[in-house]
């Protein structure tokens, strides 16, 4: 967890952290379900404006990431579950404590708020089978594909990573 933590530390020095934050979840995503047909956009997109729910969406299940929630983010996410979807609200680690109380005090508790880091992190460790060589060659995996998901979908290539130097194959 603490690479992704890193990374997206350092995008927030940028301001680029919700791109970031959202290409890496794509990214896990993709690896981990490679049978699946993960969306890939660019991140100023509104969801409206492609008709779809949330960032990405896998079979009934509606995924939300961001780094700040605000009513919007609360409101799609009832929607979505008034509409019988499962429904992940992403936020950074540091506020996924105040999220759920909020989400569950406020909107409802099937909505499921998660940690970014761990969401992303709990994946990696798991495909890696738990031994330090192979999780980082899928932490270096995850790069590789977040990097090429940005560069089909973006712009600004500043949201590109380097993978660290230890990561390499």
């Amino acid at each position: 967890m603490k690479v992704i933590t890193t990374i997206l530390e350092a995008a927030a020095e940028n301001n680029k952290a919700g791109p970031v934050a959202q290409h890496l979840v794509g990214a896990k995503l993709q690896i981990r379900l490679p049978e699946e047909e993960i969306a890939n956009h660019n991140v100023a997109t509104k969801d409206d404006a492609l008709g779809r729910r949330g960032d990405f969406e896998i079979g009934n299940t509606v995924f939300h990431v961001t780094m700040h929630a605000m009513e919007s983010h609360y409101s799609k996410c009832l929607k979505d579950v008034k509409a019988g979807c499962a429904v992940y609200l992403l936020v950074p680690q540091d506020i996924v404590y105040a999220e759920q109380k909020t989400v569950r005090a406020k909107y409802s508790d099937r909505i499921q708020v998660r940690s970014i880091e761990e969401f992303i992190a709990q994946n990696i460790d798991e495909m890696g089978r738990f031994d330090n060589l192979l999780v980082r060659h899928k932490l270096h995996e995850l790069i590789t594909v977040y990097n090429k998901r940005v560069s089909e979908a973006e712009s600004d290539m500043s949201l590109l990573i380097e993978p660290p130097d230890n990561l390499s194959l």
